[in-house]
């Protein structure tokens, strides 16, 4: 999951203006030594347990999906530059290019959440950048187990024959 969560991200800031390597790891981002920079770091996953089930009809079988879990996963995404008005601008079109949600390679929903930016400076940031903005993004999804029926066979009674 947090591959597609730091792939669609990647995407987006690519969309948005993000020319160089969107990083993944803050080691990476650390040995950076350009002022242009995009980041997409997973920083939390949280679980809850729940019992959800879904029964539904895929072809002839009966599919029961069950949701054993909650997830959340928090992605940090950070856009860094050395013009205010240019990261402002890449921050402003990556926020219109997100989605509600996502599907993940099984057809479940995941559910994204903007949450609260952080500006920083120069001075209060390990980026050569001259302004850089860090914004967590949450994705709610969840871990399934998918149990099929047996088909039905209805009861057949065989007449012998006198």
């Amino acid at each position: 999951m947090i591959e597609i969560y730091q792939d669609y991200i990647e995407k987006k800031l690519k969309e948005a203006g993000i020319k160089t390597k969107v990083f993944q790891t803050m080691k990476e981002l650390k040995t950076f030594t350009g002022a242009h920079v995009g980041a997409a770091i997973v920083d939390k996953d949280r679980f809850q347990r729940e019992k959800k089930n879904k029964v539904y009809q895929v072809n002839d079988s009966t599919v029961k999906r069950i949701k054993k879990l909650s997830r959340e996963t928090t992605v940090n995404v950070i856009i860094g530059e050395f013009e205010t008005s240019k990261c402002d601008e890449i921050f402003a079109r990556f926020l219109s290019l997100i989605d509600k949600g996502i599907y993940d390679t099984e057809g479940n929903y995941i559910a994204i959440e903007i949450e609260e930016a952080d500006w920083v400076d120069k001075e209060d940031s390990i980026l050569q950048s001259k302004i850089a903005v860090q914004l967590p993004i949450t994705f709610y999804g969840g871990i399934y187990q998918d149990v099929t029926y047996k088909p039905f066979v209805p009861d057949i009674t065989i007449k012998e024959e006198e």
